[in-house]
Order: C-alpha cells, then sequence, then structure tokens
C-alpha cells in the first residue's frame, strides 16, 4: 500500500496545511448530499482528508445538520460510495462564477475514512483533472 504522499496525481492536488487534525488533499468530485430536510442536493468537492470534506455547492445546510455524502461514480447505485457525517461549516463562496456553486459546505465524518478509500477518491479526482 503507498502512502498518500505517493500518488501520482497533478501539482494541483497537493495538501492544504491549516489548522485541522488531518491533512486535506484538493479534489473535482461530483457528490449528493442527503440530509433530513433535503435529499439529492449536488455539489463539488473541493478538498477532502480521512475526516471531512469542503463541497461547493449551490445548497444551504443547518449546521450541526447530519448528513450523508455520496460519491456516485455511475448510474448503478451499488457504484455510490457513501460518508455519514455533519455540517460543521458553511459561508458564501465569494469567487463563484455561478449559482452551482455559491456555498461552500464543511462537512465532518462520523467516522474516518479508510486511507485506501480516501486513495482512490483522490486518484478518481485527478483523473478527471
Amino acid at each position: 500500500m503507498d502512502s498518500l504522499n505517493n500518488i501520482a496525481c497533478p501539482i494541483d492536488v497537493l495538501p492544504l496545511r491549516e489548522r485541522r487534525r488531518s491533512i486535506r488533499y484538493t479534489s473535482r468530485l461530483p457528490t449528493r448530499i442527503h440530509t433530513k430536510t433535503k435529499s439529492d442536493r449536488i455539489g463539488v468537492s473541493r478538498n477532502l482528508s480521512c475526516v471531512g470534506a469542503l463541497i461547493a455547492t449551490s445548497s444551504r445546510f443547518a449546521i450541526g445538520e447530519r448528513a450523508m455524502l455520496e460519491f456516485p461514480f455511475a448510474l448503478d447505485p451499488a457504484d455510490t460510495i457513501s460518508v455519514r457525517g455533519r455540517i460543521v461549516r458553511l459561508q458564501i463562496n465569494a469567487q463563484a462564477i455561478d449559482i452551482w456553486q455559491r456555498f461552500f459546505c464543511g462537512m465532518e465524518f462520523l467516522e474516518p475514512l479508510d486511507v485506501d478509500l480516501l486513495q482512490f477518491l483522490l486518484a478518481v479526482s485527478s483523473q478527471g483533472n
């Protein structure tokens, strides 16, 4: 198993270092976000770590709200990767060029992602760039 530092990916998929529990990696993956109040909201991941994600979306979420984040890779629901979490951040994306990305939504995962799963998601993201 390769470490995350050995993943072959474009230069823009380098870790973002801030005051976080885990290193965040730039990503661009389509997502769906489901909450008790509304299902099937869409977004695009901006970064991922083992413990959370930042999603650009047109949807507003309540801080503390529980959510299911999905990474759909095909039309077959069996190919969807799902992660449970809670919303910990919502801010206006001042650099949004369209309404589909007007908010940044920060989600903390209830259980950390397996390193192999994180590597897979980052590899898929790098193929799309």
